[in-house]
């Protein structure tokens, strides 16, 4: 099957199915949702590899002045604490968009659905939140 999932989705799915428990699923449905981990863990490590180069590379001039500045920020003038808030903020915002833009790209994956059965006895295997569980439904199933 070939599916269109957004970058966030992809990784979403990915991190929780690193670590879930496989152990109601039958042998081949352990081998289908393997096949798919093995689908969605490179576009997770690219976005991992994408943050941290963002991070690096939107750094400001003078980066390293004002992370010295917010170490001691207790004992700044209240006129070096607001331009310290203000540039923190701004590059903050500057990689939060950045990464935004990324997560949501849309991605093309090819791999073996798994059953609606299947997917059910996925989650009597695991504890997770009704917002993971939409998500793995979305990107592992038809």
């Amino acid at each position: 099957m070939k599916k269109s999932l957004t970058t966030e989705s992809i990784v979403i799915a990915h991190n929780s199915l690193k670590g879930a428990r496989l152990t109601r699923l039958d042998t081949q449905e352990k081998f289908t949702v393997i096949r798919a981990m093995r689908a969605l863990r490179p576009v997770a490590s690219s976005l991992q590899e994408f943050i941290e180069d963002a991070r690096e590379k939107l750094r400001p001039e003078g980066w390293d002045n004002i992370q010295h500045k917010a170490e001691r920020f207790d004992t700044l003038t209240e006129e070096e604490k607001r331009e310290v808030n203000a540039n923190m903020e701004a590059y903050n915002a500057d990689v939060a968009r950045c990464i935004g833009e990324e997560a949501s790209r849309e991605q093309e994956l090819e791999f073996e659905p798994l059953t609606e059965e299947a997917f059910g006895r996925l989650l009597d295997s695991n504890d997770l939140d009704i917002s993971t569980i939409i998500v793995l439904q979305d990107v592992l199933c038809e």
